[in-house]
């Protein structure tokens, strides 16, 4: 659907955060940004962790072969309101697509596509703070790639609450998510999958997307729920989308040094051994890949609700 292979540009964009917004310790953030230094938290948003989201919406794309599952795209020719939670890259090809659909993109950086069709607004704001839009507005609701963002408590107490009060009833809610490890036979790719979701449970964040996501959306009254799984496969074995999807998690994996080195101990203590350990999965991903055997894959989720038409939002 729509045009995946746009050109986006940051440059010239207020890159302005707000305060709750921290960084890795001992990583630099991009020119621009200001950020508290906490070295405990795991949370980042730069730059580089916005490129890696744009990078996912390709991967992910080609993976679901389609932007969305939820029955909306009949009404669309008609228009609707529509809103998305995150970089912008996924309103796009939608928006050149619907040009009668109003789109409006919000994210807590504003590092929004500098080439916007007519029909597309960005704003910035933080979803913690509430969104300042009125209860009922938007046909369509879509959120995606946010474990990193919140905690379990944020999603529970105000994230998907959010989320539902700016859905007009009868709209649709739909949230895609990625579990925070791998399913693999290896050994470091087993090392590292169980490092990175004892990590995720220890700072109170979700794991596991597709089973709190669908708890959530029965809980906030959504209707009509539906849960569909996508395995992304990793490496070689899947073409330039499996590389491209193994080099984004490679990354993320090395933004995570500080955090993941001191779950892997003892056998992991330094730095020069947490990187022989990224290098070992690579490795294993790609022979997997090359050979008969299972491959390495990053499971995906989409959760969709529709909220009811005789329910009351006011938290």
């Amino acid at each position: 659907m729509g045009n995946c292979c746009c050109n986006y540009s940051d440059e010239d964009e207020g890159k302005q955060i707000t305060p709750r917004i921290r960084f890795v310790n001992g990583r630099p953030l991009q020119q621009g940004y200001q950020a508290i230094n906490d070295p405990m938290s795991i949370h980042v948003f730069d730059h580089a962790s916005q490129e890696r989201l744009k990078l996912n919406h390709l991967v992910w794309r080609h993976f679901w072969k389609c932007d969305l599952i939820s029955p909306v795209e009949q009404n669309f020719q008609h228009g609707a309101a529509v809103l998305d939670s995150g970089p912008g890259t996924w309103i796009i090809g939608l928006a050149e697509k619907y040009p009668t659909v109003t789109f409006t993109g919000v994210d807590i950086l504003r590092t929004f596509p500098k080439r916007r069709p007519h029909n597309t607004e960005f704003s910035q704001c933080d979803i913690l703070d509430g969104l300042h839009y009125l209860d009922a507005t938007f046909d369509f609701v879509h959120q995606r790639a946010m474990c990193d963002a919140f905690t379990k408590q944020q999603w529970e107490d105000q994230v998907i609450k959010e989320l539902t009060r700016v859905t007009k009833p009868g709209g649709w809610l739909e949230c895609v998510e990625a579990e925070v490890g791998f399913i693999g036979d290896g050994v470091a790719t087993r090392k590292i999958s169980d490092a990175v979701k004892l990590l995720y449970e220890n700072d109170g964040m979700i794991s596991n997307p597709g089973k709190e996501l669908l708890r959530l959306f029965h809980e906030n009254g959504l209707e009509n729920i539906q849960h569909q799984e996508k395995d992304i496969i990793l490496g070689k074995k899947a073409g330039k989308f499996g590389e491209a999807a193994l080099e984004n998690n490679i990354e993320r994996l090395r933004t995570l040094k500080p955090f993941l080195k001191p779950l892997l101990a003892p056998d992991i203590t330094t730095d020069s051994q947490y990187d022989n350990l990224i290098n070992t999965f690579k490795k294993e991903v790609n022979q997997v890949s090359s050979s008969s055997s299972q491959p390495v894959v990053w499971r995906t989720h989409r959760v969709i609700g529709q909220r009811e038409f005789s329910r009351s939002y006011f938290f």
